[in-house]
């Protein structure tokens, strides 16, 4: 992608779009981990759409257990092009990402796909109700994928600052404040 200008992208952007872009920026580095996970599981081919189904099924609707979210997911796995993850709002965008770290990292210590994703989900759940995973209309307002490394180094640099974060998963949770300050900025969810 040709260069562009990082501050001003940020100033464009309204705080929960700022949000979803920080946790979307951690998501393409982890889908690659989590990408490798599989192929170390022996995921591949037409097994890897399938197992990646799955794997959003697990997280936005338990598995089909949650009927409405069900038919939310399938909705748009059946029309999406690009990545669904791009159409997560900020609190989801922000639990897919802590959902995926979990996986990866319990599978690095575990070997063991099915009992990672366990925990992944179990840690998940402590922290969010399956019906507030929502989706957006439209995908996050700049393409992740289309920028430079350096470019989402920075990007990500800026925006960790801007919300004052150290450690992107440090408190393990979607911080309730993050929420407030958004809507107190006027970056309100839903209008954004």
């Amino acid at each position: 992608m040709k260069d562009i200008d990082i501050e001003k992208a940020i100033n464009n952007l309204c705080d929960s779009e700022k949000f979803r872009l920080l946790y979307r920026i951690e998501l393409v580095d982890l889908n690659k981990k989590l990408s490798g996970v599989l192929a170390r599981c022996g995921v591949k081919g037409e097994n890897y759409s399938t197992k990646r189904r799955e794997i959003y099924h697990a997280f936005f609707d338990e598995g089909g257990k949650n009927a409405g979210n069900y038919k939310q997911m399938e909705i748009r796995l059946a029309n999406l092009k690009g990545s669904i993850s791009e159409y997560f709002n900020a609190k989801t965008m922000f639990a897919f990402a802590l959902f995926v770290n979990v996986l990866v990292k319990e599978f690095d210590l575990n070997k063991n796909f099915n009992l990672s994703l366990l925990t992944a989900l179990k840690t998940l759940r402590k922290y969010f109700k399956t019906e507030e995973l929502k989706f957006k209309d439209m995908p996050v307002k700049l393409d992740v994928k289309a920028l430079s490394t350096e470019q989402k180094t920075e990007l990500k640099q800026k925006l960790m600052e801007y919300f004052n974060v150290g450690e992107l998963f440090y408190n393990l949770y979607y911080d309730a404040e993050v929420e407030k300050e958004i809507k107190k900025k006027g970056g309100d969810e839903e209008n954004c």
